[in-house]
């Protein structure tokens, strides 16, 4: 971007999920750091491959220990697979290092996914 107190950023992550069972994340977004907001997209790699869309945005406060945390709300556009189709939301809560780089993070949200009939 052409704004010097917005950055964009690429995280990865993995974890477990009830609908995806393990699974690796890819968040290309944009950071206002100036703001703290942040909006972009999450996109899932479930165990057996399917993919799972959302675009999410939110705000990220400081800790008085130095993290950042946010609540970030997502809405699921779609997928592969059993996710094809699909709909819902989720927040996902995250508490990060500026530090270290270094966040945990949890979901929790609903999801409907037309696909898993096919």
């Amino acid at each position: 971007p052409d704004d010097p107190d917005v950055l964009f950023v690429t995280t990865e992550g993995d974890g477990q999920a009830t609908h995806l069972g393990r699974y690796t994340m890819v968040s290309p977004h944009f950071s206002h750091l100036d703001t703290l907001f942040a909006e972009g997209e999450q996109i899932f790699t479930a165990a057996n491959g399917d993919l799972l869309f959302a675009e999410f945005a939110g705000q990220f406060a400081p800790t008085p220990d130095g993290f950042l945390i946010g609540d970030l709300e997502a809405v699921i556009t779609g997928g592969t697979g059993r996710f094809e189709e699909a709909t819902g939301s989720y927040t996902f809560q995250i508490l990060f290092d500026p530090a270290t780089f270094i966040s945990i993070a949890t979901i929790d949200g609903e999801i409907s996914s037309p696909g898993a009939n096919r």
